[in-house]
């Protein structure tokens, strides 16, 4: 759980002890017996880190997610809807992260997600979880 939806995969900087820059990747789909569906996610995010012992972090961030979702209709096979959109971020909560080492990173925090996506919005709490490992 995170900005990506149901999961993604990330990769982050830290830059000088303080401040993390993420990009990742999600996408998933299903198909039926009458369509086909698809959605991919690109998270965005900046975090805050200056709150922190040696490995105990309190982080503050935000950002956004690009969003692709289609359907397909298989007996024809013509794509039947396709939408793009975005998703605004806000998020805090606790990093268990080593400093300077390698080694297994945790998060779990709470945040505030607004969708847009085909002229509407919807404003939403959201949580997330991150295991990761530094290196």
């Amino acid at each position: 759980m995170g900005p990506g939806v149901a999961y993604s995969l990330n990769y982050e900087r830290i830059v000088g002890n303080a401040v993390g820059l993420r990009v990742g990747l999600s996408g998933w789909g299903g198909t039926n017996q009458t369509n086909s569906s698809m959605v991919v996610t690109v998270p965005v995010m900046i975090s805050f880190l200056g709150i922190r012992d040696t490995k105990n972090v309190f982080e503050v961030g935000g950002g956004g997610v690009f969003l692709y979702s289609g359907t397909q209709d298989n007996s024809v096979n013509v794509v039947s809807f396709s939408g793009t959109g975005g998703i605004a971020a806000l998020y805090g909560g606790y990093r268990l992260h080593p400093v300077d080492k390698v080694g297994f990173q945790f998060r779990v925090g709470f945040g505030i997600q607004a969708m847009f996506i085909n002229n509407q919005s919807i404003i939403y709490p959201w949580p997330y979880l991150s295991f990761g490992a530094g290196f």
